[in-house]
């Protein structure tokens, strides 16, 4: 039984087997994010939900389904990952808005 333990422990392992092979991270650019505001805009998040419900999820995880099945762009994304992405957008524009609003 030792030998044997022993000879397991001695088998080399090829150095690709031992390499997790982790999916890059999606990119956001500006060509997502239109689509994921088409998409948004498509599916209707925001009418007949309220803020934090089951069913407003169920609407955010339809618009992350609907972009993972994009053909021509890759997305591999979930519901709180298009939520989190919506709401950065939504941030960055307000800022925006209230800036040129100063300006004025």
């Amino acid at each position: 039984m030792y030998n044997l333990v022993n000879t397991v422990s001695n088998i080399s392992v090829p150095a690709e087997a031992k390499k997790s092979k982790s999916p890059k991270p999606m990119i956001w650019n500006e060509e997502k994010d239109e689509l994921l505001c088409r998409e948004i805009f498509a599916v209707d998040v925001f009418s007949g939900t309220k803020r934090s419900t089951v069913a407003r999820g169920a609407k955010w995880e339809k618009v992350a389904e609907n972009l993972n099945k994009q053909q021509d762009v890759f997305f591999k994304v979930d519901k709180r990952a298009v939520r989190d992405r919506y709401n950065n957008l939504s941030r960055e524009l307000t800022k925006k808005i209230k800036k040129r609003r100063q300006v004025e």
